[in-house]
């Protein structure tokens, strides 16, 4: 008789592996344009977006709040508090979010396929919430995963923009 031995992954192994899966793909969100620095020197084949330099500063210190917004999001699912990354979200990477609401002045000096791009962003991140909050209520179907997937779907569209386009 032969035995046949199943590995299972406790549901805490998956969560962390969710985990990294996302902070690798933010990470890389990071650090995939650290080697654009000096676009001039190198080949880059994004789109240059050219506004001006007050628009460019406002710009990168609107991506750089949504990167803060994804790491916060990232500890706070870490910690089990998924209605403080709902909070993070909605708050900041929502359409109707205050920061949101001031990066229209950015924005609009973007070309139209790249503010199409944003407006994906922000639709990923109310789907997020929408995922989020159904998944807590009582007899979801949904799952931590779901969850975890969709907020890696916000990440995605940040990525993909920034590997479409450049300022520099």
């Amino acid at each position: 008789m032969v035995k046949i031995k199943f590995l299972f992954i406790s549901a805490t192994k998956m969560k962390v592996i969710h985990l990294l899966k996302l902070t690798i793909m933010v990470f890389f969100l990071i650090f995939s344009t650290a080697p654009y620095t000096h676009a001039e020197n190198n080949k880059d084949s994004r789109i240059l977006v050219k506004v001006p330099e007050d628009i460019k500063e406002k710009t990168e210190k609107f991506m750089r709040g949504h990167l803060r917004a994804l790491e916060d999001t990232i500890h706070a699912i870490q910690s089990d508090d998924y209605n403080k990354a709902e909070h993070i979200i909605e708050s900041r990477l929502n359409m109707g979010s205050p920061e949101s609401i001031e990066g229209h002045e950015v924005v609009k000096h973007w070309p139209e396929p790249m503010q199409d791009m944003a407006n994906q962003l922000y639709l990923a991140a109310s789907n997020y919430v929408i995922i989020s909050k159904s998944a807590a209520t009582k007899d979801s179907k949904i799952s931590e995963e779901d969850v975890i997937a969709a907020l890696g779907k916000v990440v995605t569209n940040c990525r993909g923009c920034h590997e479409t386009y450049r300022l520099r």
